[in-house]
């Protein structure tokens, strides 16, 4: 298996797809939109501001994150690199 780092202010998602609606039906592949959820696999240092410090990333390993359709870039079939301003929230569980 490859491993991947992301560089600057990407970060590695694994995308969760879901199957099913909150009524129980079930969304054929062809049908479903991108996800917008995923769990954070992976993180680059951080995004280098126009001074040249680096900001560091406000995701870490394991997180759940919320993130813009249709962004990033498909690694693999299971997995996207993101850029860190098309996250748009960490998910907490109650």
């Amino acid at each position: 298996m490859t491993k991947i780092q992301p560089l600057n202010g990407m970060v590695l998602i694994k995308p969760i797809r879901k199957k099913t609606t909150l009524g129980g039906i079930i969304i054929p592949d062809t049908a479903k939109d991108q996800p917008t959820e995923g769990k954070v696999i992976s993180v680059g240092k951080g995004k280098q501001l126009e001074n040249g410090r680096i900001q560091d990333l406000e995701v870490e390993v394991g997180d759940t994150v919320l993130f813009r359709e249709y962004s990033g870039i498909k690694y693999s079939d299971d997995l996207l690199l993101v850029g860190a301003e098309n996250l748009l929230a960490i998910l907490y569980q109650d």
